[in-house]
């Protein structure tokens, strides 16, 4: 932990290792002065989104970065405005069908942005537009781009949280303005891993349906198609998580969106015709295994 106590800044941005806040839990904390003590209890603790908020998520597209806009959309007490951008048309056409209803239906708003549609300047301004000027109560940089980090860190608002949730390797330097830290109540944090905790309250989330994990799926596969679901995700060809049965040999890699082909039981099931559940699992296994209704429920 660095405290630093001090009413000036810096004349330039320095470079701070962000591969250390991500992996080793580096942080900083500060205030204007004179008291020292003030920098460790005037500040938002680093757990939550805030909410009633506004986050911005930058590469919301992957399987993580899906995951974090769902969640946004339909925690309790989440943001009210709601960033998510991304490079790849195709995944922020997902976003948009996946996400936007789920945003409306809980009172928020969902933004799905392409930063290639903007030249650099007019991007800035949207983004300004958007945090009516003040910059955003959160922002979550979700690709380990060290310059998107940089941009990332220059739109928190006061009392912002800057959230490197991607692996940057450490000794990774980022120029930041580490006056935010001591004039801006801003915060620098980030995780490698749950803890355990963290994981049984993400259990608790997903049983009491709070938390649909089933959302993020996106294909399934026996083992056999193992090698050809880490060349897709490595290529990043799918927009969500891929689902392996070991249990179950020679099932083909598929889209969800195939199923109706191959395995119209199967897609009969999903939910709105597009999201894996329970049953469809249930079935899948019923057929691949050729168990008993009864015995694949179990």
């Amino acid at each position: 932990m660095l405290n630093i106590v001090c009413d000036q800044a810096p004349t330039q941005p320095l470079a701070i290792d962000v591969g250390r806040i991500h992996y080793e839990d580096w942080y900083y904390c500060g205030n204007p002065g004179p008291d020292i003590s003030a920098s460790y209890g005037n500040h938002r603790v680093p757990t939550e989104l805030k909410p009633g908020g506004s986050v911005w998520f930058l590469g919301a597209g992957g399987p993580m970065g899906q995951m974090h806009v769902q969640r946004a959309c339909e925690m309790k007490d989440g943001p009210s405005l709601i960033i998510a951008t991304d490079i790849s048309p195709d995944r922020l056409q997902e976003l948009r069908e996946r996400f936007i209803p789920v945003a409306e239906a809980n009172g928020r708003t969902l933004v799905v942005l392409n930063p290639n549609d903007f030249t650099p300047e007019a991007f800035e301004r949207e983004l300004c537009e958007l945090s009516s000027g003040c910059g955003f109560d959160d922002v979550v940089a979700l690709v380990p781009v060290p310059v998107l980090v940089e941009q990332a860190a220059l739109r928190c608002g006061y009392g912002g949280l800057l959230n490197i949730f991607a692996g940057v390797a450490r000794g990774t330097q980022v120029p930041l303005k580490l006056e935010d830290i001591y004039l801006r109540n801003v915060r620098w944090v980030g995780s490698s891993g749950s803890k355990i905790e963290d994981m049984r309250e993400t259990l608790r989330l997903a049983e009491t349906g709070e938390l649909l994990t089933a959302n993020a799926v996106a294909a399934i596969g026996g083992l056999n198609a193992v090698l050809e679901g880490l060349e897709l995700v490595k290529a990043q060809a799918i927009p969500g998580k891929i689902v392996i049965y070991q249990q179950i040999e020679d099932l083909p890699l598929t889209r969800l969106g195939d199923l109706a082909a191959t395995l119209p039981t199967v897609a009969a099931r999903l939910r709105e015709g597009k999201y894996w559940t329970k049953d469809a699992e249930e079935e899948l296994l019923r057929l691949k295994l050729q168990l008993p209704e009864e015995a694949a429920v179990k």
